[in-house]
């Protein structure tokens, strides 16, 4: 309860055109977000209620977060798909594209990027077999870069 008590997170809301729709937790009048908004114990029932902040029903209440399929996250064998299906979920865009080096430090790899090539083309495979994306592929950018494109499946 204790480390409920003081989960806090900073969540900020953009519009596409890039300008703030709402903001928690970095503005001085709203340095916190909690998690818990109240909590009592009824001693004659022996019933707990735990309260959730009210602020969360905004932060939900538009589908504005990204849903994870358990069935299918399950059935994924690779870390790298693991994480790659929650990067898919947070964007609406439908065509992605990742520059392997962004992928390569989002995902801790310290290896070689030709290494990191053949773990990002196996779970990217995985995605497409379990139909979280289609197309995927690795090809130059226009700064002549290679980069990771793949097309989001519906949710």
């Amino acid at each position: 309860m204790k480390d409920l008590a003081r989960f806090i997170i900073c969540i900020e809301a953009k519009r596409k055109d890039g300008s703030v729709k709402y903001s928690y937790g970095n503005h001085p009048s709203a340095r916190v977000l909690a998690m818990i908004g109240g909590f009592d114990y009824n001693e004659s029932s022996g019933v707990y209620t735990l309260y959730v902040d009210p602020r969360w029903a905004q932060i939900f209440s538009n589908r504005e977060y990204a849903l994870v399929d358990w069935e299918k996250r399950l059935r994924m064998r690779h870390d790298l798909s693991k994480s790659l299906q929650r990067l898919i979920g947070t964007s609406a865009d439908e065509i992605q594209k990742y520059s392997l080096d962004i992928l390569k430090e989002r995902a801790q790899y310290t290896g070689r990027i030709r290494d990191f090539r053949v773990s990002l083309e196996r779970a990217l495979l995985e995605l497409e077999k379990l139909e979280i994306i289609a197309n995927p592929r690795i090809e130059t950018s226009s700064k002549n870069q290679p980069q990771a494109v793949w097309m989001r499946l519906n949710r």
